[in-house]
């Protein structure tokens, strides 16, 4: 190897080619012609300093540039009578609500002339506030839903689907004609569907009941993103009713999860945000947190103890718990007598039985027999009424997997007439996708939404949707708490 190297820059470098040697040594082959251009012969000996000669040069610059730059106008008309609270160039604060059909918050509001500008939570309202503190909590996604407010690719006006395609529409023509196929439909004894996401607008639910009296064929379907079935159902099969229970974490001494991530984007998050907080003071008394889960969450990155399970071992983790809790309490096993626990599982059980009535069991998998054997946990260890209520239950996750599912068979069986969506994406999140396109095509559909996204793209119409920071609603996040937006 040669103990000298030589670095070219290209070809004609690297091959020594003299054309190019001559060329690179005579860069400036010709003469300047600065007499010429200074218009001076006796510019060199002027006495104006250099320091002078630069603000001159720089004068010059700046003002040939300015000069080429078209000023905008702005015209502006001045109030005649200035409201109290507006102010132009002060920020205004206004309390709202945040609800997307998985996030909720109570909300305030940042607007410069009437522009949103930033969202944090409400530190007065709301089950998103940690009342010992005076804290709003939201996470990053309704954090950042003003920006959904001006992006330009949402849907300005309708648009009906013709031979060419999507074309745009007026709402008088939406009006008609989606009014006049609802009375074929209705006539002609076909299902009319309202497919949404898990509505808890008291409002919204009375605007789809006057719906159905209008035309008795109308039926509402509600359909979750990420589904919840498997929890509600066991809660219908354990207690008789088909609900997201409440948590309390400030209560909760052990919090054991298993792959439910309810510090980002399980169950009501930005309620479980703060009062897990609360428990994690290390000068008080704190909570012990341990996490089973097969990727790494936020709410594993926070736990005390974090077990990587695999996907398919999950169930047995459960089922671990509950086998040794019911050996402890003098429950009945469902293992039989061969349930092999690990250490960590063996901890967190011994753990959950030292804090009876002060523990809580959590668990993300979507299985009915799964959440039973959870909700018999929490049971055994007397939650309940403690960190668990039944009660004073949220109204979130609604969805129903099963009504979904049958309303696929019917669209492709050809008993369902029209489909309303509203806040939901099928196409993209439904269990079966293709199943729902094909079904999709042999009903007159309707999709009110912000975008033409997978879904609405397949629809007969699009309707613009409002954002939540340009309409009016109320929701009821919980039976008897109630909040506007």
């Amino acid at each position: 190897m040669s103990s000298t190297k030589r670095y070219w820059m290209d070809r004609a470098d690297l091959t020594r080619d003299p054309k190019a040697i001559k060329g690179r040594e005579n860069e400036f082959n010709q003469d300047l012609a600065i007499d010429q251009v200074l218009g001076d012969s006796n510019f060199s000996g002027a006495n104006t300093g250099r320091r002078d000669f630069l603000k001159f040069l720089g004068f010059g610059i700046g003002a040939a540039t300015l000069a080429a730059c078209e000023t905008p106008v702005i015209k502006s008309i001045p109030y005649v009578t200035k409201p109290e609270e507006i102010t132009p160039g002060v920020a205004n604060w206004y309390a709202s609500t945040f609800y997307d059909g998985e996030d909720f918050a109570s909300i305030l509001i940042k607007t410069r002339e009437g522009r949103p500008i930033f969202v944090k939570g409400n530190p007065r309202s709301g089950i998103n506030r940690d009342p010992s503190l005076a804290v709003g909590t939201v996470n990053a996604r309704i954090n950042s839903s003003v920006l959904e407010l001006y992006d330009n690719m949402r849907l300005k006006n309708p648009m009906q689907r013709g031979d060419g395609g999507m074309s745009d529409a007026t709402w008088g023509d939406a009006d008609k004609a989606i009014g006049a196929t609802l009375g074929e439909h209705a006539s002609a004894g076909k299902r009319i569907v309202v497919l949404t996401g898990t509505v808890i607008s008291p409002s919204t639910r009375a605007a789809i009941a006057g719906l159905k009296e209008r035309y008795a064929a109308v039926e509402h379907i509600q359909h979750d993103t990420i589904s919840y079935s498997g929890l509600t159902n066991a809660n219908r099969k354990s207690f008789g009713e088909r609900v997201f229970p409440s948590y309390d974490l400030t209560k909760a001494d052990v919090v054991v999860s298993v792959d439910a991530d309810f510090l980002s984007s399980w169950g009501s998050a930005t309620e479980n945000t703060w009062q897990y907080g609360r428990r994690r003071n290390p000068n008080g008394a704190m909570n012990k947190h341990f996490q089973f889960e097969a990727r790494m969450s936020l709410s594993g990155a926070n736990a005390d103890v974090r077990h990587a399970v695999k996907v398919s071992e999950l169930p047995l983790v459960v089922i671990s718990l509950h086998d040794h809790i019911a050996r402890k309490t003098g429950g009945t096993p469902v293992g039989g007598s061969n349930t092999v626990l690990d250490a960590t599982t063996l901890k967190a059980a011994e753990a959950l039985l030292g804090a009876r009535g002060r523990s809580v069991v959590l668990c993300g998998c979507n299985h009915e027999g799964v959440q039973v054997l959870v909700n018999s946990i929490n049971a055994m260890l007397g939650n309940y009424g403690s960190t668990i209520d039944l009660n004073t239950h949220t109204t979130f996750h609604q969805g129903d997997d099963a009504a979904v599912a049958q309303l696929v068979k019917d669209m492709n069986a050809g008993t369902v007439g029209t489909v309303i969506m509203h806040g939901v994406n099928p196409a993209y999140s439904a269990p079966d996708p293709e199943a729902f396109k094909s079904g999709l095509a042999k009903c007159f559909s309707v999709s009110f939404s912000g975008y033409a996204d997978e879904t609405g793209s397949l629809c007969n119409w699009i309707c613009p949707d409002h954002h939540y920071l340009e309409s009016w609603n109320d929701f009821m996040p919980k039976p008897g708490h109630y909040t506007l937006a």
